[in-house]
């Protein structure tokens, strides 16, 4: 295509050309064509350069933070995006723009889009490398979809826009604690010794001295040591390290309504911070941890143990479950709010397949019409129009056998321009119907050619508006686009959550019936349809005090604030604590929680 500048040279060389030859001055003529040849031989050899693309172009990336390269992010810190582009082919590229596209996970200078690249000359066999800061405020998967390679002569006249895809995907592990708080209730353990070794040569029979401090208000007499009191004139007490950790088992919904996007980002992502910080705070604490994630398919289990492995796979399960959408069952829609988003994506990522003119409708269709459509929407009376302009050439021969009828000359002659007349003035009338047929076609051959160009699929996808609109969301989806999608809210379906509520029972009486004392299970759940969902939950946490555990309830706060307090009521009555939250836990606070479990169970040192 040509640049702004080739536009500007096409112009001054055509009126030099043309004046040269007007005037008859071979001189100036002969310049004007020379830069007319010049274009043209700019033209042919960028088209030899870009012959074979992507195969003459090879790309690496590579993710670092401070310490090196790194296989899996963590959401809240900066990353720097190294990308080298190598040419293989035996023409160079004159100028080359380089330009990665952001994450929609992820903000570059706090925005989304495209990084502004970097320029330079591509030779033969050469490199040309970029770097550029990246950050991912929520957990998920950051998924790269490729380079924007805008290819253009030495003189900037003519300039090829191409799309090199690489589908790489990263893991965005949720963040740590939000704030490292004061360390109250932390459990501090001695060194593991050498093996064959002890480090106290008495140890006691359940516990050993790991420190000696100052006396606090609430501390038993019986832990006093008199000795070293007495010898420095103040009360010390003896700190034993516990060795009966506290079970924790983290229960997590993730049904749609938890999914569904919002201005911040859904509240599953917000309440797997959450659960990120108490395993955070459990692997400090050697305590050992599960993991319960339910939804409407299945409920994903992992047993309660210790470690960095285990911590480490639990982290990428809330990485993975982050980043799938919610569940839109399909419905019957009008796919055209849809075209626009899906368009701008689709131009960005394959050009090849959006702007082939294969792609375009043929004159047959546009001309006579496809066959009646059983479920597009074409609304009003030219939406009608449009699903019968198939019908206008039988006018025709009906005004012909009319004229023979009647012996009219006139309508004779009105049959012969009738046909002609009738389909501009439908045309003229349709014409933004003709214009959403065409990107109908666009979109949905690009859809098809994704899973295989099958033109059935084509057809189907140009008259059912059913199956368009659940491949486009599937298609925005993928690429984690279906967050921009204007989506109504949904019905308040009290069946619904009352369902939601009997599944988060279900793994809480699962947790239960594996359990072991002392242990203590984390609630995590959104405050939506809360009152349909009060009964079972209350149901749940009487089942889970009955069998001496402890369970804490954490909500992520929603627009929708009925039912919180009775919640918090009902569980008050049952010393369950109900915390609501926004952006995370506190790691002091989250701590002090499994020490207070501690000692509710009478297995506190």
């Amino acid at each position: 295509m040509l640049t702004t500048r080739g536009w500007w040279w096409l112009f001054h060389a055509s009126w030099t050309a043309g004046l040269g030859l007007l005037l008859r001055l071979e001189g100036i003529s002969f310049l004007g064509f020379m830069g007319l040849a010049w274009l043209l031989a700019s033209w042919v050899r960028l088209r030899l350069c870009c012959a074979g693309f992507p195969a003459v172009v090879s790309m690496t990336r590579e993710v670092a933070d401070r310490g090196g390269a790194v296989r899996m992010l963590r959401a809240g810190r900066r990353v720097v995006v190294k990308v080298r582009l190598r040419h293989r082919g035996r023409l160079g590229w004159p100028l080359v723009r380089l330009e990665d596209r952001v994450p929609d996970d992820g903000a570059w200078n706090g925005a989304p889009g495209w990084w502004p690249g970097v320029e330079g000359a591509l030779p033969a066999g050469g490199e040309l490398a970029a770097q550029w800061p990246l950050d991912f405020p929520l957990p998920g998967v950051a998924r790269f979809e490729g380079l924007r390679l805008t290819v253009a002569d030495s003189l900037g006249l003519v300039a090829s826009v191409m799309f090199l895809r690489d589908g790489t995907e990263y893991p965005v592990l949720p963040a740590g604690a939000a704030g490292d708080g004061d360390g109250t209730g932390v459990k501090r353990a001695n060194l593991m010794p050498p093996p064959g070794g002890h480090r106290h040569r008495k140890p006691g029979g359940s516990a050993e001295i790991l420190d000696i401090r100052d006396y606090r208000i609430g501390d038993s007499p019986r832990w006093i040591a008199w000795k070293q009191s007495a010898r420095r004139d103040r009360v010390l007490v003896k700190e034993f390290e516990n060795e009966v950790p506290v079970r924790c088992q983290v229960i997590i919904d993730a049904t749609t309504p938890v999914r569904r996007w919002q201005p911040g980002g859904s509240a599953f992502c917000r309440l797997s911070m959450a659960a990120a910080e108490i395993l955070e705070v459990c692997d400090e604490l050697r305590d050992p941890v599960g993991m319960i994630i339910t939804s409407e398919v299945e409920a994903s289990v992992e047993r309660p143990n210790r470690g960095g492995r285990h911590s480490l796979r639990m982290l990428q399960r809330l990485a993975r479950e982050s980043s799938v959408p919610a569940d839109q069952p399909p419905v019957d829609e009008d796919p055209w709010p849809l075209f626009e988003p899906a368009a701008k994506l689709a131009m960005e990522i394959y050009p090849e397949l959006y702007g082939s003119p294969d792609l375009l409708p043929g004159w047959n269709r546009l001309l006579i019409g496809p066959g009646r459509p059983g479920f597009s929407r074409h609304g009003g009376w030219t939406g009608w129009i449009f699903r019968h302009r198939g019908y206008v050439w039988l006018a025709p021969p009906a005004i012909l056998v009319a004229a023979y009828a009647m012996a009219s000359p006139w309508l004779c002659m009105a049959a012969t321009w009738s046909g002609p007349i009738l389909w501009a003035i439908i045309r003229t009338i349709t014409a933004h119907h003709t214009l959403r047929f065409r990107e109908r076609k666009r979109l949905a051959s690009v859809l098809a050619a994704r899973q295989g160009g099958d033109p059935a699929l084509v057809d189907a996808m140009l008259e059912d508006d059913t199956l368009l609109a659940t491949r486009l969301r599937a298609f925005l989806a993928e690429h984690r686009r279906d967050r921009f999608l204007p989506m109504p809210p949904p019905p308040p379906l009290t069946t619904f959550s009352r369902a939601r509520a009997e599944r988060l029972a279900r793994a809480v009486r699962a947790a239960v019936a594996r359990a072991r004392d002392p242990e203590c299970h984390f609630l995590l759940t959104d405050s939506s349809g809360l009152p349909a969902r009060l009964d079972v939950l209350v149901s749940a946490a009487r089942l889970v005090r009955a069998r001496r555990h402890q369970l804490v309830v954490i909500l992520d706060e929603g627009p929708e604030r009925a039912g919180v307090s009775q919640l918090v009521e009902a569980m008050a009555r049952l010393r369950v604590p109900v915390i609501l939250t926004r952006t995370g836990l506190a790691k002091g606070e989250v701590s002090k929680l499994i020490t207070s479990v501690r000692r509710m169970s009478g297995r506190s040192s």
